[in-house]
């Protein structure tokens, strides 16, 4: 198991559903010793598992992690192009892709996160009128790498311009920051338009700041709502799902907090 294997599996295991598993598990493990204890947190570990596939739980993070945002409109993207700091680009994180079937020909797709960030990136730059980066990696197992397949996409079907397709590396988006800041300066380039959902903003913008680049946010695919009634509280595999992302980018923002991870600025978040 390589390094990137073991850092997806990590991740698998810190968020729900398999974290609050492992809650339940470690109970009915410690019960056998110290019935008390173990039953408690058993429960409480079934509690959570309950909890993080609920649409209640997923919209109240969502909420918090998009407060203060507002999609980029027409007149906002015409007053910056027009400002001291005109954005040169665009750039999107690739979110990953998925290979079809088990048979030959074997061919891979974008996962639906990245597919949103390529429409999304494509209909801002067309509109600004600049080129675009996209950054990532090759997925775990996989022949090709997503953002070259984003490239295709957006080029081919969407009649954007993709100028850079960037996988010189980085861990975390801090580190990403730093990349795709040294692949811009190589043409000049230190003022941008981030494309992202807006659940990963807060950790995309100050990233990029941080790295030296100055931001224009273009969030989209706003996830928080309000779901009301009884089912707000009623598991599902939506429910789940969501919960998955928005606790990835919580525990991404506290990654920042951590010894050699902390952005350096005053972009840095509090």
């Amino acid at each position: 198991m390589d390094g990137s294997e073991l850092r997806e599996v990590l991740k698998l295991l810190l968020l729900p559903p398999a974290s609050p598993m492992l809650v339940a598990a470690a109970g009915v493990l410690l019960s056998l010793r110290l019935r008390r204890v173990g039953a408690a947190i058993a429960a409480a570990g079934l509690v959570a598992a309950w909890l993080t596939a609920t649409w209640g739980l997923a919209d109240a993070m969502f909420n918090a992690l998009e407060a203060g945002q507002r999609p980029l409109d027409a007149a906002a993207l015409r007053a910056a192009m027009q400002g001291p700091d005109a954005p040169q680009a665009v750039v999107v994180l690739a979110a990953g892709a998925r290979r079809d079937g088990v048979f030959a020909p074997r061919r891979e797709r974008l996962v639906a996160a990245s597919l949103e960030r390529a429409v999304a990136a494509a209909r801002v730059a067309r509109q600004a009128g600049l080129p675009i980066l996209v950054h990532g990696f090759p997925d775990v197992g996989m022949d090709a790498s997503t953002p070259a397949l984003m490239r295709r996409v957006m080029e081919d079907d969407l009649g954007a311009t993709v100028r850079w397709v960037d996988t010189s590396g980085g861990t975390g988006h801090a580190g990403v920051a730093h990349a795709i800041a040294r692949t811009l300066a190589a043409d000049g380039v230190r003022s941008v338009i981030a494309s992202t959902h807006a659940h990963n903003m807060p950790r995309l913008r100050p990233a990029l700041e941080a790295a030296g680049l100055v931001v224009l946010p273009a969030p989209h695919t706003f996830r928080g709502a309000d779901t009301s009634g009884l089912r707000r509280w009623l598991p599902s595999g939506e429910g789940a799902e969501a919960n998955a992302y928005a606790f990835y980018e919580w525990l991404g923002l506290q990654s920042y907090r951590l010894p050699g991870r902390a952005l350096q600025g005053p972009t840095a978040p509090r």
